[in-house]
């Protein structure tokens, strides 16, 4: 039985793997790409979706940042695939996708916190993106982990030029449940494995 739990554990994450770096080859346009530099020095990645030429425009410009393991590709799938961003630009949104440190056209390396994204990326991005539209404020939309970086920016640092923030699938109370998990033994030695392993690789 303990086998056939660990062959499982090791084929989705390995399934995972090979799906994330199938998906990564997908390479979405936009109609300009900027780059941030973060208070640490670090050059982060904006690509920048105007809105459609028809359309009325929108009050603020909207920064989509993507969720874990993820980029760009996110809020940019193939055409035909229904997409988030593409709808906002059909209402009017002027849109800058941005890619946290580690991901995507962002400086690529493994040596940082889930603090640098809040304290350092989210001041970057908004700023710049405040630079390249005019606008005093911005709306920040956010997916999964970019939806927590929100919540702890706006947490240490209050909302500042951010306007509204809106979040897909971003956890915000997770409860004591979640402490009462049963864990098999062997998942922490996996895990403290796969701290090596540098995942950036997978979010081109």
């Amino acid at each position: 039985m303990l086998l056939i739990i660990l062959a499982f554990v090791l084929g989705s994450w390995l399934l995972a793997v090979v799906a994330l770096s199938l998906w990564s080859y997908w390479r979405p346009t936009s109609d300009a790409v900027h780059f941030a530099r973060t208070s640490d020095g670090w050059q982060l990645a904006i690509h920048e979706l105007k809105p459609d030429p028809g359309a009325t425009p929108a009050p603020r410009p909207v920064i989509l940042c993507h969720g874990i393991m993820m980029s760009r590709h996110c809020w940019l799938p193939p055409e035909g695939v229904p997409a988030v961003a593409r709808i906002l630009q059909k209402r009017g949104y002027h849109l800058y996708v941005v890619e946290v440190r580690g991901s995507g056209q962002s400086t690529r390396r493994w040596d940082y916190g889930f603090f640098d994204y809040v304290d350092k990326d989210v001041p970057a991005f908004v700023e710049e993106v405040k630079r390249l539209s005019g606008s005093p404020t911005v709306d920040w939309v956010a997916h999964s982990m970019g939806g927590i970086i929100g919540y702890g920016h706006l947490s240490r640092h209050g909302p500042g030029s951010i306007h509204k923030m809106v979040t897909i699938g971003s956890p915000i109370i997770l409860g004591r449940a979640i402490n009462r998990l049963i864990t098999p033994f062997f998942v922490g030695t996996i895990l403290r494995r796969m701290r090596s392993i540098n995942l950036s690789r997978l979010c081109r």
